[in-house]
């Protein structure tokens, strides 16, 4: 009796430190499993917005809608995790592990991802935009249908990745690997392709290369078949050394198109008001 005691006692003490998660939309998920539906064996913080979560091992977690905005977790192992609809803004996931990680459709905005390595990760659809992957390994990783605008990718490894309908506008993608990338229909306007290994690119002539540039003192390797002529015909743009990158001019935005329009408006009135019935067309 004692024994039996003892046991419940034990299981009891295990089941009340394991850690809890909160999804996007507040709802508390205590225990958290793992991928298999089993309670994961990890004890360490709670994970929430600004989670302190450094070195923590959740691999083959089930995080599906997790909240771990801003979040610190550098060098921690998320191998194996499902994450899909997760919420990463501005986290610190430098030198994490995501290898084979599901973050469909998340949220890694403003994400520091430098040194991370997602091998065969799937990260289909997700918002990487200004996020920091320098140095990182996204290699073979799914990211069709991903908006990457304005990240910065240097010296990274994205050979082998699946970037088709992914927009790069703006990103800077200096001396990464893009060898055997797949870009159908990828977005490289105004991207910065300096030193990028573009060797074997499949459906390169498919990829929107429009005002994409380099400095000529660091020339991409190029393609076999990514000739001056090709190049020319594709928008692509090289830049003497020190020239300011390119950029797109921001089109106005509805709000200040609004205020534009009740600024006219406003002056039509005012206008109006200091005319006559009789003078009204000329005032017109």
């Amino acid at each position: 009796m004692r024994f039996l005691t003892f046991i419940c006692c034990l299981m009891a003490t295990s089941v009340g430190h394991a850690a809890w998660y909160q999804k996007t939309d507040g709802v508390i998920v205590d225990p958290i499993l793992d991928t298999a539906g089993a309670i994961l064996s990890y004890t360490g913080p709670n994970l929430q917005p600004g989670a302190m979560l450094d070195g923590e091992d959740l691999s083959s977690a089930d995080l599906v809608d997790a909240d771990l905005e801003g979040s610190a977790m550098s060098n921690i192992n998320l191998s194996g995790t499902k994450m899909w609809r997760s919420d990463f803004r501005q986290a610190n996931l430098t030198n994490g592990d995501l290898s084979g990680a599901f973050l469909f459709r998340s949220d890694l905005r403003g994400a520091d991802m430098s040194g991370a390595v997602l091998p065969s990760a799937d990260f289909q659809e997700v918002n990487l935009e200004g996020a920091t992957l320098n140095s990182s390994n996204f290699q073979d990783v799914k990211l069709w249908y991903s908006n990457m605008r304005d990240t910065h990718i240097r010296n990274s490894d994205f050979s082998g990745a699946k970037l088709g309908n992914a927009d790069l506008l703006g990103s800077d993608l200096t001396d990464t690997n893009l060898a055997s990338a797949k870009v159908y229909r990828t977005v490289f306007h105004y991207a910065n392709i300096s030193g990028t290994d573009l060797t074997n690119l499949e459906f390169y002539a498919d990829a929107e290369w429009a005002n994409a540039f380099y400095y000529t003192d660091n020339e991409p390797i190029w393609g076999a078949n990514m000739d001056p002529t090709f190049r020319a015909s594709a928008g692509i743009v090289a830049l003497s050394p020190g020239s300011s990158p390119l950029y797109p001019v921001p089109e106005p935005g509805t709000n200040l198109l609004i205020l534009i329009a009740c600024f006219g408006f406003a002056g039509l009135m005012q206008r109006l008001s200091r005319c006559s019935s009789k003078s009204l067309r000329k005032c017109l």
